[in-house]
This record gives structure tokens, C-alpha cells and sequence, in this order.
């Protein structure tokens, strides 16, 4: 039905209207899509298994991170999966880190105290023979007066000073 112009109406035209449908993939390509899909399907039932139904305890989320970043997954893969931040994931990881840091401190302190008793009992060692050394030190001084006194007393009133060449 048209109405012209002239008559004050403006025309009308009926044009059939079809959606347009567009495909992002050719049917080759569509195949290669559903084999990666199925893939990834069978991958997060594989990692799904391994997480129970319900909320991971914190300890549990930090053993699964843990556990995926040593299979080789991204941070944002195992953000994805567990369903928590890339931040949060650096932080269990640096953390992780941070242990064997500790761990490895622990040893070298253990090492160290090992030989500071080493050293200790050396020291004791030392300060027993420097005991015996002033008790020779002491006895050898009481023979070296008992033997003035003696040569005093042999030789009367004369003046004579015996030194000992170390001492002197």
C-alpha cells in the first residue's frame, strides 16, 4: 500500500526484516574450539577432584596454590580456579619463600652455636693450662725464696740480691 506525497502522508514501504546471524569461527576452526573446550572441561573436573565440595580452609588454598604453581599454572589460572586474587597468590608464594629463608637462617644458627661451644670449651681448655701455669709460675717463686733465704742465711750479713733474669 503506498500513499504519495500529495495526499500529506509520507510513503510506507514493507522490507522484510532478517537478523543477520554472524559466526566468529569457520566450521574447520569450530571443531579445533569444541576439542580446547572439551579439554579444558576434563582438565578443571581433573583439578576438581582434588578440591572438595564447600570453602577451602586457608591452609588448604595455600597447599592447592602451592601445589598448581609447581604443575606449571599461571597465577591467573590458579586465581581462576580457586577463585581468589593474583595478589593473594604472590603473597602465599613470597611466603613460601620467606619459610625456606627461615629455614635455612635456622641452620646457620645451629652451625654457629655448635662452634661457639667448640670455641667454649677450647677457651675452658685454655684457662685450665694457664691455671697450671701460674700454680708452676707460684711454686717455682716459693723455691726461688727458699733458696735466697738459704744463700742469705749461708753467707751471714752480706749483701747480696739474687733476681731472676726474666723477672729483672
Amino acid at each position: 500500500m503506498r500513499i504519495s506525497a500529495k495526499e500529506g502522508f509520507s510513503e510506507i514501504f514493507v522490507i522484510p526484516f532478517v537478523i543477520p546471524t554472524f559466526r566468529k569461527k569457520t566450521m574447520k576452526t569450530e571443531g579445533k574450539l569444541i576439542d580446547e573446550q572439551k579439554q579444558k572441561k576434563k582438565k578443571m573436573k581433573s583439578r576438581k577432584k582434588t578440591v572438595r565440595k564447600g570453602i577451602l580452609s586457608r591452609k588448604e588454598k595455600e597447599e592447592l596454590v602451592k601445589r598448581l604453581y609447581e604443575q606449571g599454572y599461571t597465577y591467573r589460572d590458579i586465581a581462576k580456579e580457586l577463585r581468589i586474587s593474583v595478589r593473594d597468590i604472590s603473597r602465599i608464594l613470597r611466603s613460601e619463600e620467606r619459610k625456606d629463608e627461615i629455614d635455612e637462617i635456622k641452620e646457620r644458627l645451629n652451625k654457629l652455636e655448635e662452634e661457639v661451644k667448640g670455641i667454649g670449651e677450647r677457651v675452658e681448655g685454655l684457662f685450665d693450662v694457664i691455671d697450671r701455669c701460674f700454680d708452676v709460675i707460684d711454686r717455682l717463686d716459693e723455691r726461688l725464696d727458699n733458696a735466697s733465704s738459704m744463700v742469705r742465711h749461708a753467707l751471714g750479713n752480706a749483701k747480696i740480691k739474687i733476681r731472676c733474669p726474666h723477672c729483672h
